[in-house]
């Protein structure tokens, strides 16, 4: 027996209970949902005494309850704008019915499973239109923050997830730059809420910040002073929306502090080997996500992670185009930063590309899909001198470390 939405639609509708969620649903929505929720009760209430009378439309009751439950879970996921989810949702019931043979529900079922990739699309033509102006995104990201409950902030943080989607399906390289920082502010409020630290308070008072932060810095634990890069990102992309006194130079000099007291940590247990001596160690399996894209220092060394499109396919040919990458990205970082007075040429000495494990086979690449091109890491012991590659290396961010591993 099919119960048309419509029908539903008009149903009587009890007090609606307030929740994160149901404060941003409009009068349609609340109105669906509320009905749903009404002939649930009414069914539940009336399937036991069916059962114990064995009457023939017990059958055909448990059917609409089962239906309606379904109808419920899917619209909310619809409004959460969970398309993922509504369609292992229908998935999931079709492949049932299919398995029952109940034809009745395979038809209702597959109706939904249509339904839901006409709302995929839509989902998808939606933020194309949000992504026309950068303020048109805040606008709509700004109701979910300013909320600040759970739910809300959770919105908040799955919209910028769906809005990062389609941005790299369309290679949006300008969007994405803003919608990262807009998911860092996200998380940095739902950390604000449901951790024990106040952002408000840190990011307002160098004592109350340093009260906090040296404890969980000064530690012999590895998570605590994870922990401690943890508090920090978070009060930089707190101080990225509301503009805090301290301000971002203040806590990216923290993150500076942090990266610092990793590699100490390492330095103490051991765990940073010379380079001639990691061999595979120093390997990963993936693509290096502790370091992204720049230039860090390890011991004396300067290690510079980039990419790059090949334009050969032979391997020595390949690596050639890598290092020359890497020669301009580290020239380019010298030169601005004016860390010494450079002739027309440098001469970098002692140039080793470090691989990778991919698919257990040893590579020189690794293949990264956010900005479709090559992954290289390439270490440099000597750029002119010894002494002016240590020198360039003290004001290099360290690498930091796999906690399980020890590798980079």
């Amino acid at each position: 027996m099919r119960i048309p939405v419509s029908i539903l639609v008009v149903l009587l509708f009890s007090s609606i209970h307030l929740s994160g969620q149901e404060v941003f649903m409009d009068a349609l929505t609340t109105k669906l949902l509320d009905s749903l929720e009404t002939r649930i009760t009414v069914l539940e209430r009336e399937l036991p005494r069916l059962a114990e009378t064995r009457a023939p439309s017990w059958f055909f009751k448990k059917r609409e309850l089962d239906y309606t439950l379904f109808l419920r879970e899917y619209h909310r996921y619809l409004f959460d704008e969970d398309l993922d989810e509504a369609q292992r949702l229908v998935h999931s019931r079709l492949v049932a019915a299919r398995k029952r043979g109940d034809n009745d529900a395979i038809s209702f079922y597959t109706e939904y499973q249509q339904r839901i990739a006409r709302e995929i699309g839509n989902q998808q033509r939606r933020y194309q239109s949000l992504f026309a102006k950068e303020k048109n995104f805040r606008r709509e990201f700004d109701k979910f923050l300013d909320a600040g409950d759970e739910y809300s902030l959770q919105r908040a943080i799955r919209m910028t997830d769906l809005a990062i989607k389609y941005a790299r399906e369309r290679n949006l390289q300008t969007v994405l730059e803003y919608l990262y920082s807009y998911k860092k502010v996200a998380e940095a409020a739902y950390y604000d809420l449901n951790s024990e630290y106040d952002l408000s308070k840190l990011t307002s008072s160098e004592a109350f910040f340093f009260k906090t932060f040296n404890p969980l810095l000064k530690s012999d634990s590895l998570e605590m002073i994870l922990e401690a890069g943890k508090l920090v990102e978070n009060c930089l992309a707190y101080d990225e929306k509301y503009k805090t006194i301290l301000g971002k130079d203040f806590f990216i000099m923290q993150q500076k502090v942090v990266n610092t007291s990793i590699s100490d940590y390492y330095e103490r247990k051991g765990n940073m080997n010379h380079l001639a001596t990691l061999g595979g160690q120093l390997v990963v399996a993936r693509m290096d996500t502790l370091n992204r894209e720049g230039i860090y220092k390890w011991h004396d060394n300067i290690i510079v992670i980039g990419h790059f499109t090949p334009d050969s396919r032979i391997d020595n040919v390949k690596k050639g185009e890598a290092i020359m990458a890497a020669d301009q990205k580290l020239m380019e970082y010298i030169r601005v930063n004016r860390l010494a007075k450079l002739g027309k040429a440098v001469e970098f000495g002692s140039t080793a590309l470090i691989p990778y494990i991919v698919d257990r086979a040893q590579e020189d690449f690794c293949f990264n899909p956010e900005v479709m091109k090559y992954q290289y890491r390439i270490c440099y012991s000597k750029v002119e001198s010894l002494y002016l590659t240590r020198q360039i290396s003290k004001f290099l961010p360290p690498l930091q470390f796999d906690i399980e591993m020890g590798t980079p």
